[in-house]
């Protein structure tokens, strides 16, 4: 048994690979007081990280004290198996990004390409062709933080999104400012993941398998009109092929 933990910006996620290979079910909670019950001495632990370096440090305390070993950090390398990394210096990739296509490549291994599309507090977006050739990729804020950073730099906005939201989900043109925002943010990044869709076509030349992950996705999911794949528990199933 290995638990496997994806500790990211907001929450920890984290599941327990069994010894036949099942992945258990993902859990997640936010950084503070987090408990891992699955956490006994002599476990090993499988992490990602790109949580703040005190957030880091905790998780770690925790993992020693529970098992009496350090927690493995997964980094980014420059080739894992068929995957290659497209960044010149293949560190400043994000492990999680690293990590979530091994995952995606694990389950669509004929797809043509993979769009890999993380959205959390912040949106990753990685193209990766069937020969494991990774495109590079884009990161912009996630729908929560342009949320967060439009309420808290403006005056007249931010009095105006006090009170409930009034749009109904399925209208594009918002009429209360609370629905704006949050219709703009979602609409953002969903307008990223098509260009980014389009773009991949003219390289390529055909469409690329899109898949959602983070807790963000629900959100801009609703609004997506091709065919695409949820993934929950992406980065934690990436995880699970490199423990094999």
């Amino acid at each position: 048994m290995i638990v496997l933990a994806d500790l990211g910006n907001s929450r920890l996620k984290w599941a327990v690979l069994q010894r036949n290979g099942e992945l258990g079910v993902m859990r997640a909670a936010t950084h503070d007081g987090v408990r891992i019950p699955a956490l006994r001495a002599g476990v090993p632990v499988l992490a990602v990280s790109v949580a703040q370096e005190s957030v880091r440090s905790r998780f770690e305390s925790m993992v020693r004290k529970a098992t009496g070993f350090a927690p493995h950090f997964v980094q980014s390398e420059a080739q894992y198996g068929a995957l290659i990394n497209g960044y010149r210096d293949a560190w400043r990739l994000g492990a999680d990004r690293w990590v979530a296509m091994i995952g995606a490549r694990g389950l669509f291994p004929k797809a043509s390409s993979l769009l890999v599309v993380d959205i959390g507090t912040a949106t990753t977006v990685d193209l990766v062709t069937r020969d494991g050739r990774h495109h590079g990729g884009l990161i912009l804020p996630g729908p929560s933080m342009m949320v967060e950073s439009l309420l808290g730099k403006t005056g007249g906005i931010a009095q105006r999104a006090k009170g409930p939201k009034l749009t109904a989900r399925a209208s594009f043109f918002a009429r209360d400012t609370r629905s704006a925002v949050q219709q703009g943010a979602a609409q953002s990044v969903l307008a990223t993941i098509e260009y980014a869709r389009r773009e991949a076509r003219v390289m390529i030349g055909s469409n690329p398998k899109v898949i959602l992950t983070g807790g963000g996705a629900s959100e801009v999911a609703a609004h997506i009109k091709f065919a695409h794949s949820r993934v929950d528990d992406l980065v934690l199933r990436g995880l699970a092929q490199y423990a094999k």
